[in-house]
């Protein structure tokens, strides 16, 4: 499908300063921003652009931009449309700040109140305009029974006898309309204690509202809520499926406005957030030269709005997918075995943790800046950083790999949906505040001006990041033991632990002053300028096995040797490609086990690159105010081979060897009129 997106914004911002007295001044000011993402369908993507189209019913009415069904043909290709994002947020913000001099005081207080909105609806993750799935199972050729129409076991041919294998639709593009918002309060002191001494400390109150939906959408699976007796019955000793009609299909979600504990929103209202701050700037010698400089702030973060509409986009009941198999045709999508009117599907469902808090984070420092000599600045720092409280998900509805093993020798399936702790559900992603993370370094750098516009700066960060959840966006941290998250607890996929960089500015003095204006016009003029980055790569998240079987092993491999020896830093003779570590110092786990390696024991290649700029300067006045500008640059100038990633999955072939890199060099030509 052809789409074209739009996100139009618009800012206003109104501010009244208003000077009460020489010592008291008072700040009020309203803004408001709002922006609308919609992607429309254009070209051929809807029902009515196919007159053919109007032969292949819909099971729901709802189908609210007419998207024809999407189509899945087995290895060949997804045609077709979908439903489109539409999402528009809003803030209007209210802000009074009042600044009061007092002696050696200088006193803020102060609030803001946060007001936002957002309208999201479910967009290409609906399937309300239908989806069609032609594959190549099923037996050959056409059944006799004019009823039973199998498939042909070729998936484009099945697409054109119009017999597929499968169709789903959504009954709705869930829409919330959300809102929210923040109620802050502050107030501080900067006291200059001594003319060499400033204090600053202060506190600040943040409260933040718990979304709400205009139409209650908001649900949530809460397991101290779920009734065993108040299961579905299975359909079969596997649990594939329940049967209509039996024990509760909403046991354990709670809906907004209705059994939710927490009124019209599905998180508790966390009213305790005060944050503390102090800091201090002490000039030990009085003269300017030498600032000692500490601080310790504790501070909260606004969850993102998602994270609480997630469940209502995924959970019953106001997402209902019906599914159809066997005797599906374009012509009749619902002519065959129906999700609806028979069995249940065993669904995977999301929850938020009822004891859900603010996340929160300490940050202190302690730095020494220190003018060398003239135009010369050194700053060493040193700074640490304390999260708690931090978001993470995590799959609670999880069975081990050696109860998995044993249902499968005991049943010869890995189906093990009738020994799941929250029996009737599938994988139950549970959102909640558990993580911690921790961040020590030693910042440093220097600062040198000289001469008309020559400058080098140099800085260096020595860190370590340690954490139990880099990412609650992705699966990339989710735990290989959902009840063990702290076996996670190591460097963050963020962390970088050395860090180099140097920026440099030189104009070339040659021919400044020449009375040879043709030596002049040609020589005088050039700049060089550069910056180089040297920093370690960020750490492999994990060495993962060659197959997970179906949960009757863990999904991280074991380790049998040592990773840095053998083959590593050696080069594959087939790909040319280096050994970054040793692959045979990897096996996948035994069947019913966990995989004992490590998160974060290997580390991907860093990076060593330098871009440098030639400059010309033709200055058209004598104040240099107006000029062109020519320059080259060369992005990678030293042509350095820079890999990014390596292979951590078992059992391919570039197994321990890069998959990516940075580009090469790269050279750029620009022409620049400055006035």
């Amino acid at each position: 499908a052809t789409t074209n997106t739009t996100i139009p914004g618009q800012v206003l911002a109104i501010s009244l300063t208003t000077i009460v007295s020489p010592t008291l001044v008072n700040e009020v000011s309203y803004n408001f921003s709002q922006n609308h993402i919609v992607s429309a369908l254009i070209g051929r993507s809807r029902r009515t652009d196919y007159p053919g189209s109007s032969g292949i019913p819909e099971f729901y009415p709802e189908n609210n931009v007419g998207a024809i069904p999407t189509i899945n043909i087995s290895s060949i290709e997804t045609v077709g449309s979908a439903q489109q994002p539409d999402i528009r947020y809003r803030n209007n913000l209210l802000r009074d700040n009042v600044t009061w001099t007092r002696g050696g005081h200088t006193l803020k207080f102060g609030f803001e109140f946060a007001f936002e909105g957002k309208n999201e609806n479910v967009g290409t993750g609906s399937l309300s305009q239908g989806s069609f799935s032609f594959t190549q199972s099923g037996s050959l050729g056409r059944s006799n029974s004019s009823v039973n129409l199998s498939q042909t076991g070729v998936g484009f041919a099945s697409f054109l006898l119009g017999r597929a294998d499968s169709y789903s639709e959504d009954q709705f593009d869930v829409s919330n309309i959300l809102w929210f918002g923040r109620r802050e309060f502050f107030a501080q002191d900067t006291w200059k204690f001594r003319p060499n001494i400033t204090l600053d400390f202060g506190v600040r109150y943040q409260y933040f509202v718990p979304p709400t939906d205009k139409n209650n959408l908001l649900n949530s699976f809460i397991p101290s809520l779920f009734n065993p007796a108040q299961i579905p019955t299975c359909s079969n000793a596997l649990c594939s499926s329940l049967v209509r009609g039996t024990g509760n299909p909403l046991n354990g979600i709670v809906l907004a406005g209705g059994n939710s504990p927490f009124g019209r929103t599905v998180v508790p209202s966390d009213k305790n957030n005060f944050s503390p701050r102090v800091g201090i700037a002490y000039d030990p010698f009085k003269n300017g030269k030498t600032i000692i400089r500490a601080g310790y702030g504790f501070y909260y973060d606004q969850v993102a709005s998602f994270l609480v509409q997630d469940a209502s986009q995924v959970n019953p009941p106001f997402v209902n997918r019906a599914t159809f198999s066997s005797n599906v045709t374009l012509a009749n999508p619902s002519g065959g075995v129906s999700s609806v009117s028979g069995a249940l599907p065993i669904l995977s469902v999301v929850g938020i943790d009822p004891t859900f808090v603010t996340p929160e984070v300490q940050q202190w420092s302690l730095g020494v800046q220190r003018e060398i000599f003239k135009n010369a600045v050194l700053d060493v720092s040193y700074v640490g950083t304390k999260g708690d409280h931090l978001l993470d998900r995590r799959n609670i509805n999880f069975v081990s790999p050696a109860a998995t093993q044993a249902f499968f020798l005991a049943n010869n399936s890995t189906n093990d949906n009738s020994i799941r702790p929250f029996r009737g559900f599938g994988t139950i992603n549970f959102i909640e505040t558990a993580a911690v993370s921790r961040y020590h370094g030693l910042l440093s750098s220097f600062n040198y001006r000289f001469g008309r516009g020559n400058s080098i700066n140099l800085s260096y960060t020595f860190s370590k990041n340690l954490t139990d959840f880099t990412n609650d966006r992705d699966g990339v941290d989710a735990p290989q033991n959902p009840f063990n998250l702290r076996a996670e607890y190591a460097e963050a996929r963020s962390s970088r632990p050395h860090i180099f960089a140097a920026s440099y500015v030189y104009e070339l003095p040659f021919f400044a002053k020449s009375d040879n204006r043709v030596l002049r016009a040609l020589l005088y003029g050039y700049q060089i300028s550069g910056i180089t980055n040297l920093e370690s790569g960020n750490p492999v998240s994990r060495v993962l096995s060659s197959t997970t079987t179906t949960g009757r092993r863990g999904n991280r491999s074991v380790l049998v040797g040592n990773p840095r020896a053998g083959l590593a830093g050696t080069i594959d003779p087939v790909t040319g490609l280096p050994f970054y570590y040793d692959p045979n110092a990897f096996a996948d786990p035994v069947l019913g086990a966990f995989g004992n390696s490590g998160r974060a024991i290997l580390r991907n290649p860093g990076r060593d690159q330098t871009n440098l700029r030639l400059t010309r300067n033709v200055y058209l006045n004598s104040d240099k105010g107006r000029y062109l500008q020519f320059f080259v640059e060369a992005i990678n100038a030293f042509n350095h081979t820079q890999f990014t990633v390596i292979q951590n999955q078992l059992g391919l072939s570039n197994t321990g060897r890069p998959t990516g890199a940075r580009l090469p060099r790269e050279f750029q030509f620009a022409f620049k009129l400055y006035f």
